[in-house]
């Protein structure tokens, strides 16, 4: 329920560094982006009956919309999909 969250770069198995950390309490989703660059989280109606909210991040854990987009009652979330092909494989070196 703490909703810590770590990001690693693991290119190198042998040596894998830590390129971010985020928090996103008490989430029930977490959704990587068709782009593989930006995540994802929620908190959904029929697990916490308050604060639903979805919180987006960068691949490296840094905050896209502050402190989280907030909702009466959310449901579901999902990104859109994308046909196979049309995204660029993400660079971890942008991300950071």
């Amino acid at each position: 329920m703490t909703g810590e969250m770590d990001f690693w770069n693991i290119t190198d198995v042998e040596k894998p560094n830590q390129i971010g950390k985020a928090k996103s309490y008490c989430s029930v989703g977490i959704e990587w982006a068709a782009d593989g660059a930006n995540l994802m989280t929620s908190v959904l109606y029929e697990r916490v009956r308050v604060d639903n909210m979805i919180n987006l991040f960068t691949g490296a854990g840094a905050r896209l919309l502050g402190k989280g987009e907030v909702f009466e009652q959310l449901q579901s979330v999902s990104w859109q999909p994308a046909t196979p092909g049309t995204l660029k494989p993400p660079s971890i070196k942008s991300m950071q």
